[in-house]
């Protein structure tokens, strides 16, 4: 929270401990070693209605949806975006997690790539009450 990569409502559904866990973690030294950081960054952007029910007939591809969003965290390095998307599911494993969110970080990816003009090398799920990392 001091450092403000979380917001109060996410500090607020995790203890102290999960957190100190996360400023403890390599994931955490990338982010302060970061050329860029980018926090709750918003979006907006169109896409196919295809894109996420695969049953739409294939004659609807140009219709779109808009789908507005909120990154938790983005940063930068060696020139490529990596997606940070704080998780306080209560899951017992993080493939759960990325079952779930995968189809959302690859929306974020593409807003991302849009937005900031940076390839994004890596899209990574962090459970808090896991304590631990995923990548998508």
């Amino acid at each position: 929270l001091g450092l403000s990569l979380l917001t109060r409502a996410e500090g607020d559904c995790v203890s102290a401990e999960a957190i100190a866990k996360f400023f403890a973690s390599d994931l955490f030294k990338r982010v302060l070693n970061a050329e860029k950081v980018f926090k709750e960054q918003s979006f907006t952007i169109a896409k196919s209605v295809c894109d996420f029910d695969p049953t739409i007939p294939k004659e609807f591809a140009g219709e779109t949806t808009v789908v507005i969003g909120r990154i938790d965290l983005v940063f930068i390095e060696n020139g490529e975006a990596v997606i940070v998307d704080y998780k306080t599911d209560r899951v017992h494993a993080l493939t759960e997690l990325k079952e779930r969110y995968a189809q959302q970080l690859d929306v974020y990816g593409e807003a991302v790539e849009k937005a900031f003009g940076y390839p994004v090398k890596q899209r990574i799920l962090y459970s808090l009450r896991l304590r631990d990392f995923i990548e998508c």
